[in-house]
């Protein structure tokens, strides 16, 4: 019985290492290549990278994220139909999140351009405004290129509407109403 142990172990290490062999033949052909035919690109357009770029310099004092999946900070209530509700916005994401010193969103921030007057993205917008608003999660919505002050700007109004005022900011008398701007910057 003892010579059997170093028996079933030297079988197992050459099972193994014929395995191995074979996967390593298979990688040097380009099985994952086959089986993963993918690449990586930027997570941000030109657009959006020049966009980044004037949002960061107007609104220094918060976190910027880009591309965020709005199910990592939209969460659906304890509800009978807790799955359904979060499927219907699932695989919508935001353009940039101004995050609070936690991480908690206070605004999101959209970047538009001609292709969001298709009906099919005019509904995706529409789907992800509602879902925003329900969590109380303003969005503002700019068309083109928008310079700094008007980033500023425009910011600070919606944060001041949310009843969430920016850091350097003085609070203002009335709180300004809940529609969501678009704003021109051209």
């Amino acid at each position: 019985m003892s010579l059997s142990l170093p028996l079933v172990v030297f079988a197992l290490l050459a099972v193994g290492l014929t395995v191995a062999e074979r996967v390593a033949r298979a990688h040097r052909r380009g099985a994952p290549a086959r089986l993963w035919p993918v690449y990586s690109r930027p997570l941000l357009t030109e657009a959006e990278r020049a966009f980044y770029a004037r949002l960061r310099v107007a609104v220094p004092q918060y976190a910027v994220l880009c591309q965020v999946q709005i199910s990592r900070f939209i969460e659906v209530k304890n509800v009978a139909d807790r799955l359904a509700v979060r499927n219907r916005y699932d695989r919508l994401s935001a353009d940039f999140v101004l995050c609070a010193e936690d991480f908690s969103p206070l605004l999101v921030v959209e970047l538009d351009d001609s292709s969001h007057d298709r009906p099919a993205q005019r509904a995706r917008d529409a789907k992800k405004d509602a879902v925003l608003a329900a969590a109380g999660v303003p969005v503002v919505r700019f068309l083109g290129a928008a310079s700094g002050d008007k980033i500023r700007e425009e910011v600070s109004k919606a944060l001041r509407g949310a009843n969430q005022i920016p850091h350097n900011v003085e609070p203002v008398a009335e709180a300004a109403g809940r529609k969501i701007p678009y704003i021109s910057g051209l």
